[in-house]
This record gives structure tokens, sequence and C-alpha cells, in this order.
């Protein structure tokens, strides 16, 4: 797996300088240059930036730069950066960087807070994870004292449901794993309400099997079938359970969940993101 570009949105808060750790880890793996952006409101009434009052849109840009600057020189020594300050909305301006940049992975926090969090993603995250076709790290629970996730993984837990895209999260959790050296566990995650095909295990093994060989990783993973109806009837606690059974450091999922409304496994996917106990990446 290559990642040449990352690109990592900021807004100077906690959660950012809490997942830093993760996109550094990533940055050195791959040799990555960081793609580091921040936007900035561009109509009155101005924010306060940096503890300065700015009543100039104009002025907004180099003391953004300088922040970025800062933020880079302190949480990602050493790594090949682009600093970029943008007027726009955050998800506009996301969104047009990632396509400028052509980014091989987008990791951003959510901001879901309190008890709201369990209730939705921030809004900028959803639209991201909707509308963006590039895996997306997220995580829920930075920087949490209960968040015990190592920056480089050391577990992978891959939770796929069968449908075509899941070859792609599977190649991806593969690829991962071979590069990081972590072990991987391939799961197959079923929706309540959804029969399990009595040929799952096969399909499951199949799926893991062609995304092996096409690129080249040595199988000795370990492959199951969750049965999800059970028990809790969201699905997402089941994988967080299992998560916190196998001390995964990073989740793997399927994008398509996300995308597709009808799919009858989208309406737990944002749940499985908020609910993991680990970073989240879907592809």
């Amino acid at each position: 797996m290559r990642i040449r570009n990352l690109l990592f949105p900021i807004d100077f808060s906690e959660r950012s300088r809490a997942t830093a750790p993760f996109v550094y880890a990533f940055a050195k793996l791959y040799d990555s240059r960081v793609i580091l952006v921040h936007a900035y409101q561009a109509a009155p009434p101005f924010p306060e930036v940096g503890g300065v009052m700015v009543d100039d849109c104009a002025a907004l840009e180099p003391i953004t730069r300088r922040r970025l600057q800062q933020f880079a020189e302190e949480e990602l020594p050493k790594v090949n950066t682009l600093l970029i300050a943008a007027p726009g909305s955050p998800s506009e301006v996301i969104r047009a960087e990632a396509t400028a940049h052509r980014v091989d992975l987008l990791a951003m926090p959510t901001h879901g807070y309190g008890g709201f969090r369990r209730l939705l993603l921030g809004s900028v995250t959803a639209r991201m994870l909707r509308n963006l076709d590039v895996p997306i790290w997220t995580d829920a629970h930075v920087p949490e004292p209960s968040h015990r996730a190592h920056p480089q993984p050391r577990r992978i837990l891959a939770a796929i449901d069968l449908k075509p895209e899941s070859q792609r999260a599977a190649e991806f959790a593969l690829e991962l794993g071979r590069d990081t050296g972590a072990e991987v566990e391939v799961v197959h995650a079923v929706a309540e309400g959804e029969p399990i095909p009595e040929a799952a295990g096969a399909h499951l093994k199949e799926i893991v099997e062609v995304a092996a060989s096409t690129h080249a990783v040595e199988i000795d993973q370990r492959l199951s079938t969750v049965d999800l109806r059970m028990g809790d009837p969201n699905p997402a606690t089941r994988l967080r359970d299992l998560a916190l059974r196998r001390r995964a450091d990073l989740l793997v999922i399927g994008r398509g969940a996300i995308q597709d409304r009808l799919d009858r496994f989208s309406s737990h996917a944002y749940d499985i993101i908020r609910e993991s106990p680990c970073p989240v990446i879907s592809v």
C-alpha cells in the first residue's frame, strides 16, 4: 500500500492534537506528505485566532499559517508537510483539497460531544464519509482517558458484510497488516434481521484469499463469522465488545455501507464509528 498524500484537517483543538500521533505514525511508515488544512471564517464577525483579535479577513490567512507551522513543528516533527489556510466552510475546503491533491487517506476525529455523541457524528465528518471516495480514518474517543489504541496498529479487526465493497476493505486491512506487522482478523458482520447465508464462511474465505493474492500478502490471519443479530440489537455494540476482547488498535469497515442508504447495514455504520473503542478506517 502507498499513502503518498495524507490530508489532516485541524481546528487546533485538543482532539486535533490527540489525533496527531496517529497521523505521524502513518506518515513515517509510508513516508507520506501530510497536508495540514484549516478552514477559517471568511465573513464578519471574525473570530479570535490564537488569542489575537482579528478584524480583517485578509489578516486571517498569515496568522493561521503561522499556527499551522507551529502545530506541524510540535506534533509532526521531521514530516514533509504542506500547510493550507483557506476561507470557507470546513466541509467545502476539505473536499476541495482532497480532490486537488489526490489524497490517499483523510484523517479526522469526530466532533460529537457529551450525550450527543451517541446521536450524531460531527456534521463535517459525516459529510466526508458520505461524499468522499477515499479511505477515512476517524476516532470518536480521542483524547478520552479510556482510549488506549496504539498509533501504529498491532491488532486490526476488519468487519465486512460480503457486499462488493468488502473486497476493497479486506485488501486495505491485509495490506496495512503486512506493512505494520499487525495481526489481522477478518469477521463477517451481519446486521439485525439479515440472514446469514450458509456459504458465508466460504465467501469470507474467498474474499480474503483474493485480496491476499492480489497484493502478495501471506494469509495467516484468522477468519470468523460473527452473528450480530443475537444479543444486543445494535451490531455496533457487538463489534465494540469484540474489538475490546481482541484488544484491537484499529477497525476497518467497508465504505459502501455508509454511502448506500438502501443497504440494511448502513443504518449501523455510523453507530460502528461512534461505538468503536479504537480508530476506524472506512474504505
